[in-house]
């Protein structure tokens, strides 16, 4: 079984919803490892690595699935293949323009969002 990995964003009107977390069950679902991120703008981001009728299933999913009237679009490139131990939803950086008095979670995981 061939095994691929792509990029993808994932755009529409996505900020507020629990979409990552659909997306992390459902890779999970698939065997699909890889991270996806939310930037500030809405746009999903992510990394998809499994075997090659598991990442295209997932793409049509995240396509059609359960946000299907809020996704716009899904755009994928295939990338040369890493190691992923898992699925991760990621937290993007604070923006430049926070606050430096805001107090950070420090026992949070860095890379890790609980849904």
């Amino acid at each position: 079984m061939r095994r691929i990995q792509v990029h993808a964003t994932i755009s529409g009107a996505l900020a507020g919803t629990s979409f990552r977390s659909m997306i992390r069950r459902q890779a999970e679902k698939l065997s699909i490892t890889g991270w996806v991120i939310q930037h500030p703008d809405g746009e999903l981001e992510g990394v998809f690595n499994g075997s090659e009728r598991s990442v295209r299933v997932f793409l049509n999913w995240c396509e059609r699935g359960p946000m299907a009237e809020a996704v716009s679009g899904v755009v994928s490139t295939p990338q040369p293949r890493e190691a992923f131990m898992g699925f991760s939803v990621r937290t993007p950086p604070p923006s430049a323009d926070a606050g430096a008095d805001e107090d950070e979670d420090e026992d949070a995981a860095p890379d890790q969002e609980s849904d």
